[in-house]
Order: structure tokens, then sequence, then C-alpha cells
């Protein structure tokens, strides 16, 4: 009896701490403790139920490539969004839903997941990816402005150069920068020559100095070069049709460089440096490697090709 009289008191005793230490509290305090994101930071991924939505997806996918049912690229759309609701901090249900984005055409959607997946996580190579694929998927576009492909370009170099950067050893990565470069560099001289992009003279302004050469009529030679130019350069860009790219660009760049052989070899005098430059480019960047830039855009281009 003595022991539990004893244990009592000492409880009673207690009592008068603990409320002074609870009213010591500021409301503030106690507000914060019960603030959803602080629930929300205890609780744990139900990785199960994830699994679960992303396989119906995967399953919606397959149903949407195969039988052209577009209802169903927007299911597996909703699954993926319900899988990051149990798992939101999976960078790979992210850039797969990134990746869904852009297979369905929605390129804006696509865009923004990418660009969110790289703020979290700078070294995601697949968003980099899925990135830079879609920026240089805007060249050409008619309806885009000259301004807008010059950042286009300019933000399609920076994604492949962190590319490389994150994965230094990758010979196919180095390869797809290469091409990049130098096929986007071939392609450019062709649209300042046909439609005066980035600085050029276009058609109206080159015409004179291909007749100078001796091409007559100019506009015509202008307007083939210009063609072989950007085609060629998109095809070694895209690494499609095997040799066809780089046998354009070097047939172009061999005739100019005949054409101002008499200047000398420096580019500063007019001579054969620059198109000796991209030809010898073209021939070393003639593989097209496993990296196709398309890829994946829409769904089923890399198949056909």
């Amino acid at each position: 009896m003595m022991i539990i009289r004893v244990v009592l008191v000492s409880m009673l005793a207690l009592v008068p701490a603990v409320a002074q230490d609870q009213a010591s509290q500021s409301p503030e305090k106690m507000q914060a403790a019960d603030t959803p994101a602080n629930t929300a930071a205890k609780a744990v991924p139900d990785r199960a139920a994830a699994y679960y939505h992303f396989a119906k997806a995967h399953n919606f996918e397959d149903i949407a490539g195969l039988y052209g049912m577009s209802e169903y690229a927007s299911k597996a759309i909703d699954e993926y969004k319900l899988a990051l609701i149990s798992d939101p901090d999976s960078p790979q249900l992210k850039a797969g839903l990134a990746e869904l984005y852009a297979r369905n055409n929605r390129i804006r959607d696509a865009v923004l997941e990418a660009q969110n997946i790289i703020k979290q996580d700078p070294n995601n190579l697949d968003a980099r990816k899925l990135l830079g694929r879609i920026y240089l998927r805007t060249l050409g576009d008619g309806q885009v402005s000259s301004q807008s492909q010059q950042d286009m370009l300019r933000l399609a170099i920076e994604q492949f150069e962190q590319i490389v950067k994150l994965e230094p050893k990758s010979q196919e990565d180095l390869l797809l920068l290469g091409r990049l470069l130098f096929g986007l560099g071939i392609a450019g001289h062709g649209f300042q020559k046909l439609l005066g992009w980035f600085g050029g003279p276009g058609l109206t302004g080159v015409t004179p100095i291909f007749e100078k050469f001796g091409f007559r009529p100019g506009r015509h030679f202008a307007m083939m070069a210009s063609l072989g130019e950007i085609s060629g350069g998109a095809l070694l860009v895209l690494g499609l049709f095997g040799p066809v790219g780089p046998a354009l660009a070097v047939l172009v760049m061999l005739v100019a460089a005949f054409s101002v052989a008499k200047n000398g070899f420096f580019a500063t005098r007019n001579g054969i440096e620059l198109p000796a430059l991209y030809a010898t480019g073209g021939l070393l960047f003639a593989g097209n490697g496993s990296r196709c830039i398309f890829a994946g855009l829409p769904s089923g281009f890399d198949e056909r090709f």
C-alpha cells in the first residue's frame, strides 16, 4: 500500500510541471507541429499502389499503341498521375509521365514535367535527353519565328552538353553531340541562304554570289544548295537513312570548296577551310549510332525508321 501511495504522489507532482511546459509553448509552435506539410513529410510512399497504377498505365499505353485508341493514352496518363500520388518522389515515374506526354504530342506538358524533374534532380539523364529531343523537334517548324529557332537550338545544345558531362565515357553521347553540332551548323548555313535566318542574306542576297562563281541561273543553284545543306544537315543530326544525309552535305561542301579553291585555304581569305571542315565532319559522323533524336516522338516513329 505504501508503495502505491508513493507512486500516486509522484505522478500528481509531475502534472503541474507538464502543464506549465505545455503552456510555455507558443500557439504558433503548436500549430506548426500539426501542419499538413509536416504530416505529409512523415508519410511513407505506398510503392505497392504506385506499382499497381504504373502497371496499369503500361497496359493502357500498349493498347493505345496497338489499336490507335487515344482514350487509352489518356487513361495511361491518369494512371501515371495516380502512381505519383502514391509515390510522389519517384524519379522513374516522373520521367515516365514526361515521356508519355511527349509520345502523345502533349509537348508543353512534357517540357514542363521534364523541367520540373531537372529542377529537383539536375543529374536526371532521362529528362535531359527528352528535353533535347523536343527542342530539336521544334527546329524546322515553319510556324516558329527565326528568334525562337535560335533559342531552341541554343537550348538543345545546352541539354546535350550536360548529357555528355553526365556521361563522359559514353561514345554514343559524344557521337550524338558531334552530329548535333556539325549537322545543325550545315543546316544553319542552308537556312541562311534560303530563308535569311540567323542573320543570313536569303535567296535575294545570295543569288548574285552564285552567279559570280559561274552558277547560272543563280537563284536556282542557290535554292538547290540550300536544300542540300538543310536536308543533309538534318539527316546527319537525326541519324536517319544511313549515308544519305552525310552524302548530301559532303557534296555541297565539295562544290563550295572547289569554287573558292583559288583563294587558298584559310577562311579569312574566303578559302576552302570552312567547307573542308564541314565535309570532314560529315564523313566522321556518318555513322548513325544507337541514338536517334526522334526516338519515341511521336509514338511509333522510331520503330518505323
